[in-house]
């Protein structure tokens, strides 16, 4: 087979040539087998158009922006997650109300300490946290799926990082997490940039299912922690491909409730897809999702791709951008954009064709290379997918050249749209100090 992008030739196409054009002639060139790739987009009319759109297609790490759609129908992507510490200033003791907050990590803990001493809390006795604390060191880093962590191993991390005493290997670390913030920010929250004035001394750290003391009392106190707008968490997981994040959104959402947007979803935008749909089984859901980053799992010992097609996931994208522009906020805020992040789309889509002219998400997986997203162009925002599905009409293709083929086939859509329209984003980094607790 010829190498992807090797042999692309030039298409010439008018202002309003039909894009389709553009797809048949980089299939050709590249030497790919048409019925086993798809694409499509919302033409000038609002019409979905393309090549095998409504085909079985595995999704990959296209799944996150169906989690992203999932937390802005259920929570908003400008919802901040609530953690409640409930002190009880007679007995020393402290129980944690979660609220799901995926990012608890070491900075979280010393951004933690500081408020506690400012509050006058320098001693717990028992400390105690629920189903809904989740703690997992290195979520900012690991992107591979969300680890067991048992009750006994999050009590042991809080107990190591709020028991200042112990803090010994972690002076440096504190130094360091200082150093990285901004000195103003810092200043604002009462952070110290001397770890020896912090003291938080803790006697035991258990789980417990509810609240052990009552946080009605008349000597408790209730300090709540706001974590920074989930748009942020979804930027960080769409920008990263994230999986640990993607899939314990899943969970913050809740399987019951995510199923049910996608069912909501399907019954507004897809009546009767069984009889439109190509290459499902009978009885087989238009969408399986099986976890919310779209790495492959193991259901009872067989493997599990998430999957859709190309039409429910373009669509998904255009109710997920009006979804997030009826409150007021920017799908961009949550979605990586071309040009201007890192991430997996870092050395992609370059080129003042289209810097800050679009937003986009990657999958690879071994069934399928994929890309989505949503171009701002000067005819309109033109939402569009591409499907290359890898292990189909005989061996594997290779990510590499279908990636190239992807960006190729955006660069010419971009132009057949009349050219881009800057979305005037400015990079932004996930800050787990862009917080607050207050004392109610």
């Amino acid at each position: 087979m010829k190498a992807i992008g090797a042999a692309l030739f030039t298409v010439f196409f008018s202002m309003s040539a039909h894009a389709g054009t553009i797809w048949d002639g980089l299939i050709k060139a590249s030497g790919l087998n048409k019925k086993h790739h798809a694409y499509c987009y919302f033409n000038r009319q609002g019409e979905l158009t393309g090549s095998n759109i409504h085909k079985k297609a595995y999704l990959a790490s296209i799944t996150k922006l169906m989690t992203t759609y999932a937390v802005a129908k259920k929570f908003g992507t400008d919802y901040k997650h609530q953690t409640v510490f409930y002190y009880d200033k007679a007995s020393k003791k402290m129980h944690i109300e979660g609220g799901m907050d995926p990012l608890f990590t070491y900075e979280k803990t010393f951004y933690l300490v500081n408020q506690f001493n400012r509050h006058g809390i320098e001693e717990i006795k028992s400390l105690t946290f629920d189903d809904n604390t989740l703690i997992y060191p290195k979520s900012h880093l690991d992107r591979q799926n969300s680890p067991v962590i048992s009750n006994d191993k999050k009590a042991q991390y809080l107990f190591d990082h709020l028991h200042t005493p112990g803090w010994n290997v972690l002076l440096t670390r504190y130094r360091d997490f200082y150093k990285k913030h901004d000195k103003e920010l810092l200043d604002f929250l009462s952070i110290t940039n001397r770890p020896s004035e912090l003291k938080l001394s803790l006697d035991k750290v258990t789980y417990a299912k509810n609240i052990p003391f009552d946080k009605e009392g008349e000597d408790v106190i209730r300090l709540v922690h706001l974590s920074p707008k989930v748009e942020n968490f979804l930027k960080f997981m769409n920008v990263k491909s994230h999986n640990y994040y993607a899939d314990e959104y899943l969970n913050v959402v809740g399987k019951e409730s995510f199923d049910k947007i996608m069912d909501d979803f399907m019954n507004e935008h897809f009546q009767g897809y069984e009889d439109v749909r190509v290459g499902f089984k009978s009885g087989e859901p238009s969408i399986g999702i099986f976890n919310g980053s779209g790495l492959p799992a193991h259901i009872n010992g067989v493997r599990k791709d998430n999957y859709a097609t190309c039409a429910i996931v373009v669509t998904m994208i255009r109710e997920l951008d009006r979804e997030i522009e009826a409150i007021e906020r920017k799908i961009e805020e949550s979605v990586a954009v071309t040009g201007i992040d890192l991430g997996t789309i870092k050395n992609r889509m370059r080129g003042n064709s289209l810097k800050n002219k679009a937003i986009v998400k990657t999958g690879t997986t071994n069934p399928v290379s994929a890309l989505a997203g949503m171009m701002n162009a000067h005819s309109g925002r033109r939402y569009f997918g591409i499907f290359n599905h890898r292990q189909m009409g005989g061996g594997r293709l290779s990510a590499g050249p279908l990636r190239s083929f992807q960006d190729e086939l955006v660069y010419k859509l971009m132009k057949a749209f009349d050219g881009g329209v800057s979305l005037g984003y400015k990079r932004k980094s996930l800050n787990v100090l862009e917080s607050n607790l207050i004392v109610e």
